[in-house]
């Protein structure tokens, strides 16, 4: 959170001041003007709000249950003030004429006055930044999934998930029935979807499956794309990795009862060897908001390296995302 600044929830915007530039604290994605940021959090002055009609509830945090076939809306909350509160762009404006280099945009529209209704956050928001470690524990990536799933709820989407608890490598080598059970009953009850996106963890490594038993075809993103093996005199070499590497292609094929035909897609790669959660979510997001209507055209083609900018964003964008989801009006 910078310094000196609320994080509020904008639930409404007089016309008049709806391209009103934001702070460029609060500039991210489409975010550029409040009229933009209508049901988003964003960071605002202090001394720019005037609170009225504050009124505390709190509710008690209830942690999802792990699910086996289905995915739900995540249904807890913090404990939160409800305010409303007026805004002076004058005042704020006025304000940051003493940081022009913070803000020059603001500089270039004075309007008289605005008035947003909000939701204040009691509890502040650490800045986020990620510590190199990896995502062993599939909780977050099935967060992602439930997410993402409850977004198709409200709009069209071509696309379903596997649960990857359900199909982790050493389920796949010493489970099959129960991973090929998984499997068919999540395709049965989604039959309408064409593509399913399965985070599997095998070892340690997270990778992205995306299926289309329909079409009898299988996407792998993986962001160590090489194994290493004995060249026979005694030297590791590098090796392009198959479809025949992953135990979870084999389970596939065994529950669909057929051949796949399986592509290795050229995706980012991790530099380390903790980032391989963080990229399987940034492309499970990439292709439900921006490939599955022209996919396999629309396609990733690049072996560009992760970095840990990219990373501390994303898990940003996801935490926005997420209590945005949780507490918008209803």
């Amino acid at each position: 959170m910078h310094k000196d600044h609320v994080k509020v929830q904008v639930i409404s915007v007089d016309p008049k001041y709806k391209h009103t530039s934001l702070p460029l604290v609060s500039c991210y994605d489409d975010l550029k003007d409040i009229g933009d940021a209508v049901d988003y959090f964003i960071q605002w002055p202090r001394k720019a709000i005037k609170l009225s009609n504050a009124e505390t509830s709190c509710q008690n945090q209830t942690p999802p249950e792990t699910p086996g076939t289905s995915f739900y809306k995540p249904q807890f909350s913090p404990p939160i003030q409800h305010a409303q509160f007026q805004v002076d762009p004058m005042d704020y404006h006025q304000m940051e004429m003493d940081n022009f280099e913070a803000f020059p945009d603001l500089l270039a529209k004075t309007p008289q006055i605005s008035t947003l209704q909000a939701q204040v956050l009691q509890a502040p928001i650490p800045e986020v930044h990620v510590t190199k470690a990896p995502l062993t524990r599939n909780s977050f990536i099935h967060w992602c999934e439930m997410y993402l799933y409850n977004l198709a709820l409200e709009r069209p989407s071509l696309s379903a998930f596997f649960c990857p608890s359900k199909v982790l490598g050493d389920e796949c080598r010493d489970n099959l029935d129960s991973v090929k059970g998984h499997l068919l009953s999540v395709y049965q009850l989604h039959n309408d979807k064409r593509y399913f996106l399965a985070p599997f963890l095998d070892r340690g490594h997270w990778v992205l499956f995306i299926v289309s038993p329909k079409e009898r075809q299988g996407y792998i993103l993986d962001s160590i794309k090489y194994k290493k093996l004995s060249n026979g005199q005694g030297h590791l070499i590098n090796v392009k990795k198959t479809a025949k590497d992953y135990d979870l292609s084999k389970v596939i094929e065994e529950a669909f009862k057929g051949k796949f035909k399986w592509k290795m897609v050229e995706v980012n790669q991790q530099p380390g060897g903790w980032e391989c959660g963080y990229v399987v979510i940034k492309h499970m997001f990439e292709f439900i908001l921006h490939k599955q209507f022209d996919f396999p055209n629309k396609i990733w083609n690049s072996n560009e390296k992760v970095n840990q900018a990219t990373i501390d964003n994303l898990v940003t964008n996801i935490i926005t995302r997420f209590v945005k989801s949780v507490f918008r009006p209803k």
